[in-house]
């Protein structure tokens, strides 16, 4: 059994013991000594066999190079990545691709992190955008400025403007979008069948659609049943903070200010989205606890499939679970209003260079990057559906409209057109986010603590966090 991975530390290039030990192994000898966690199907690279450090003036490769990317996906996610690998590695006739594969649910970025640390991390690395700062103020990252201004193929009036801004840092454009998942509802039809109940609107911009009509709906849809296994509920918002934003913005209210300095979680509109979402599992009982999902195979997907659940929120990287039920007859639809207009969060999957071992082969990583980000990489997963292209054409091609299918694509393009908020992925993001992730699921979810008092009891180490994240984004600001 492959011993456990370190935990990621807040220096990339700090670590554990196991991790200093492990500096000037090859990559193969290293990867194969933090073993592959059943999850790494793919084969590995060799060491690059140069000196740490090499900057961007390493010389142009002429010869055979070969090049490891990074990245996570399902299985489905993994086939495309790896054509699509291949196809560029027969194209190029020169450069090499060999697809490096982690798990998609969280194990990553612990072993990117272990992979920095020893200098073996693959040059070409898929991340997000929510650790993109935390990350770049490590220095992690090759700018691609030069490489963007220079390309014909990549152009910043191609992608989506909010989508584009989330991978500049400093100043400086640090990773290429790949896709983007924006949170929507989706939905059983045959659930809302049985019970006589409309399906929820698909535009936007649908005035009946609020936070109400979303109450009175899951209500509706709600049966309690003589056993807890034969319940039905209408709708789960999950346990995540994350997806609790949208109701928070669509109230008025930001967790902070529009310049990261003050904390405002205890401000009214924000108190009383996180308090309206925990009461539809406290109060009003339309909404599974994890108990409950526990009781039916697959947690929240398996009721969705099994008519136990009406609707669900989540991001877009869920609906390739849902096609691929073929008797689930399943649709979309937008987050719901209250104070002010609908809007959604909209997380990115993007693609970097490592500024250590990509560095070495700038000009063959970028040619890659560029392939994966492309036209090339954006159709492949467009028609997968596992996230949004980050290039408007293609996302509004047929591609990831699909005309004919029974869903509506089109309610996420409309999500990333005019109803995605930019969400606080700042330095201090992953320590901001467990904070708040604890003190909601163990504080309010539970039902120990109201929202007002959970808000009034982290204030304090949220206004730390941002203290400290300011003092790092002040620093060195002019530049990396």
């Amino acid at each position: 059994m492959p011993k456990a991975m370190p935990e990621p530390t807040d220096d990339p290039r700090g670590g554990s013991e196991s991790v200093h030990h492990a500096i000037g192994l090859s990559r193969r000898r290293f990867l194969a000594r933090i073993g592959t966690g059943g999850t790494l199907t793919f084969p590995l690279l060799a060491a690059c066999g140069q000196e740490r450090g090499a900057g961007l003036t390493a010389p142009k490769q002429t010869g055979p190079v070969t090049l490891q990317y990074g990245y996570y996906a399902s299985e489905a996610e993994a086939a495309i990545w790896n054509k699509l690998c291949e196809d560029f590695s027969r194209q190029s006739g020169r450069i090499t691709v060999e697809p490096y594969r982690t798990n998609p649910d969280g194990d990553h970025f612990t072993r990117m992190n272990t992979l920095l640390a020893a200098g073996s991390e693959s040059e070409v690395m898929m991340w997000t955008t929510k650790n993109l700062a935390a990350w770049a103020v490590k220095d992690t990252f090759l700018p691609l400025d030069e490489y963007v201004k220079r390309s014909r193929t990549y152009k910043k009036e191609d992608i989506f403007p909010l989508e584009w801004s989330k991978n500049v840092f400093r100043g400086k454009v640090l990773a290429l979008a790949l896709t983007h998942s924006p949170l929507v509802i989706f939905y059983n039809k045959d659930v809302f069948a049985r019970a006589g109940v409309a399906e929820p609107p698909h535009k936007w911009d649908d005035p009946r659609w609020t936070w109400e009509a979303l109450l009175e709906t899951a209500r509706r849809l709600s049966k309690v049943g003589a056993s807890p296994e034969q319940s039905t509920f209408g709708y789960d918002n999950g346990d995540s903070w994350w997806s609790v934003q949208p109701f928070i913005w669509s109230n008025g209210g930001e967790l902070l200010s529009k310049d990261h300095t003050k904390v405002q979680i205890d401000t009214r509109p924000v108190v009383e989205a996180f308090q309206w979402v925990a009461d539809l599992r406290l109060r009003h009982k339309v909404n599974p606890t994890a108990d409950d999902r526990r009781l039916t195979q697959g947690g929240t997907n398996g009721m969705l499939f099994a008519g136990k659940l009406g609707m669900f929120a989540s991001i877009t990287s869920a609906a390739p679970t849902l096609a691929a039920q073929k008797d689930l007859h399943w649709d979309i639809a937008p987050t719901p209003r209250r104070t002010t207009q609908p809007w959604t969060r909209n997380p990115q999957l993007n693609i970097t260079i490592s500024k250590n071992n990509g560095a070495k082969k700038a000009d063959d990583s970028w040619q890659l990057i560029e392939y994966l980000a492309g036209e090339p990489g954006q159709k492949a997963m467009a028609e997968l559906h596992r996230g949004l292209p980050a290039n408007r054409k293609v996302a509004l091609s047929e591609a990831w409209l699909t005309p004919g299918a029974k869903q509506d694509w089109k309610v996420f393009v409309d999500a990333a057109e005019k109803f995605s908020h930019p969400e606080h992925e700042i330095i201090k993001f992953p320590d901001m986010d467990k904070l708040i992730a604890d003190a909601y699921q163990k504080e309010l979810l539970t039902g120990k603590a109201a929202a007002a008092q959970m808000a009034a009891a982290i204030k304090p180490q949220l206004e730390d966090l941002i203290r400290e994240n300011t003092q790092l984004t002040q620093a060195n600001a002019g530049g990396m």
